[in-house]
C-alpha cells in the first residue's frame, strides 16, 4: 500500500469556496507574481521592484456588455469596479502606505487601460473596408481605362 503525500483533492461543485467565486468577481485582482513594465517614477520604480509580488498583474473585468461602450467608459468602470472589489487593499495601514497606494493606483489605471472590447476591432475593420472601397473603385476604373 502506497501513501499519497501532499496531493491536493480537487474540489467538487459542492466544495467551491467564496474565495474561488471571488476570483471571477468584476474588479478582482489577478496575482500571478509577474513584474509588469510600467514607469512609476524613480522612487515608485524602486518600491515596485522590491515588492512587485504583492501587487496585481491583472484585473478580472469584462465591461463590454453595452455596444456603445467607449474606451474611456471602459477604463473608468474598470477602475471603479476594482476599487469596490478591493476595499481592504486600499485601506491598508502601512509605513509606506502613501507610496504603496500611489503605485497601486498607477498599476490599476495601466492594467485597466489595456482592456478592450472585441467588437471595437470588428468596427475598426469595417471602417477600413469602407475607406478602401472608393480607392478600389478608382483603381479598378484606372486599370479598365488603361486596358481598354
Amino acid at each position: 500500500h502506497r501513501f499519497k503525500w501532499n496531493r491536493k483533492v480537487l474540489p467538487s461543485s459542492g466544495q467551491i469556496t467564496e474565495a474561488r467565486v471571488a476570483e471571477n468577481r468584476p474588479g478582482a485582482f489577478i496575482k500571478q507574481g509577474r513584474k509588469l513594465d510600467i514607469d512609476f517614477g524613480a522612487e515608485g520604480n524602486r518600491y515596485y521592484a522590491a515588492n512587485y509580488w504583492q501587487f496585481p498583474d491583472g484585473i478580472y473585468y469584462e465591461g463590454c456588455s453595452d455596444a456603445n461602450v467607449t474606451k474611456e467608459m471602459l477604463v473608468t468602470s474598470c477602475v471603479n469596479a476594482t476599487q469596490a472589489a478591493n476595499q481592504a487593499e486600499f485601506s491598508r495601514e502601512k509605513q509606506d502606505s502613501k507610496l504603496h497606494q500611489r503605485v497601486l493606483w498607477r498599476l490599476i489605471k495601466e492594467i485597466c487601460s489595456t482592456k478592450h472590447c472585441d467588437y471595437w476591432l470588428e468596427r475598426g475593420a469595417a471602417l477600413r473596408v469602407a475607406v478602401d472601397q472608393p480607392a478600389m473603385v478608382c483603381l479598378l476604373g484606372f486599370i479598365w481605362f488603361v486596358v481598354k
